[in-house]
């Protein structure tokens, strides 16, 4: 796929044939990349200019990308088709911008905003047409067929809840910004993840699993003599 490249960013196609990645050069400047799954074609670089790239996701029908500028000592969000053309910003700088999801119809973008809690979860257009705020200490990621939403808080103790969306709405609105586990169980929301350890789980490749990682150190104790 592309063995030779550092990636600090990973984002899938919907039809898996793809993925988009920000690798970094000899001088830490991110550059924007796809890489075809199968190695049918060779890792492609798309032009986005002297932007730093540093957060990528993939339109669900494939045809953008959205990334992450570091500009300084601030952060803002781009959207460039994966031909290079119409590359167009869609916020403005913010201090730590990293992106979350993308609504299925590819209209919404959601973002975590703030590198401190409580850390904020906005949405802004995928258009740029402005954004609001979502939620306050949880992430927010839509799930595959948009039938259940997922809420994500992460921390020394970090939990994940499947929220039902029956009516397949682009945008939860009943839950609040800052929602308990007992209105989560009143909305049908069941909990999918509890970990002692920070996780921030992503949608599985179904409505109702999710997939994260888990990093583990391991140390051994060791006897040494000392010289006499």
């Amino acid at each position: 796929m592309a063995p030779d490249f550092r990636a600090v960013s990973i984002a899938p196609s919907r039809d898996g044939t793809f993925i988009a990645f920000a690798g970094p050069d000899a001088h830490k400047q991110g550059h924007l990349w796809l890489a075809s799954i199968d190695s049918s074609w060779p890792p492609r670089e798309i032009d986005v200019g002297d932007h730093d790239v540093r957060d990528v996701l993939v339109s669900p029908d494939d045809k953008t990308v959205f990334y992450v500028a570091r500009e300084g000592a601030t952060n803002r969000i781009w959207r460039v088709d994966t031909d290079g053309e119409n590359r167009r910003p869609i916020t403005e700088p913010e201090p730590l911008l990293r992106l979350s999801s993308v609504s299925p119809d590819g209209r919404w973008i959601s973002v975590t905003r703030g590198a401190r809690t409580p850390r904020e979860e906005w949405i802004y257009q995928s258009d740029g047409g402005g954004g609001r705020v979502l939620f306050s200490n949880w992430r927010f990621r839509w799930m595959p067929g948009n039938r259940n939403f997922l809420l994500i808080n992460s921390g020394m103790v970090s939990t994940a809840w499947l929220v039902p969306n029956p009516t397949g709405a682009d945008l939860p609105s009943r839950i609040g910004a800052n929602p308990t586990a007992e209105l989560l169980i009143r909305l049908g929301g069941h909990k999918v993840l509890t970990a002692d350890f920070f996780a921030e789980p992503f949608p599985g490749p179904d409505a109702s699993s999710v997939v994260y990682s888990k990093v583990e150190n391991r140390s051994n104790l060791f006897q040494l003599a000392l010289p006499q």
